[in-house]
């Protein structure tokens, strides 16, 4: 009976905090568009390495400025946003488990630099990666 009371309970609050960026949710919705199903399958299994836009358009089946012009107008988001999207969002699972250090989390999800993984991370989360791992330390 408490569980189901801790449950009306959740469901009635109106205040909540995501924790992840909006690019990386495991079973994320996927677009009815057949097209961008295979784009997003190829990202969230290869968002650690570098991935090239000719490779995303290759399998788009388009050239790279049409594959970027149809990707922004389906997402509204440019390709390297939403890529850096599912990349933050690793980032914040990787410090919320506080299982490697802000150096390891930026190569861990695909980043080849500190400075761009923090100014990514700052763009998308809205505050630093060590403001991130303090915040959700005492949790």
């Amino acid at each position: 009976m408490q569980f189901m009371e801790l449950l009306k309970l959740l469901s009635n609050e109106s205040s909540i905090e995501i924790l992840a960026s909006p690019g990386f949710v495991e079973s994320f919705k996927k677009e009815e568009n057949r097209r961008l199903d295979k784009i997003y399958d190829y990202i969230i299994n290869h968002f650690r390495e570098e991935i090239p836009l000719e490779k995303v358009a290759d399998l788009a089946g388009m050239n790279t400025s049409s594959f970027c012009r149809y990707f922004k107008k389906t997402t509204n988001k440019t390709f390297s946003h939403y890529l850096n999207e599912v990349r933050v969002g690793f980032a914040c699972r990787l410090l919320m488990e506080h299982k490697h250090n802000i150096s390891e989390t930026c190569y861990a999800c695909g980043f080849n630099n500190i400075s761009n993984f923090n100014r990514q991370f700052k763009n998308i989360a809205k505050m630093s990666p060590s403001e991130y791992a303090r915040l959700h330390r005492n949790i």
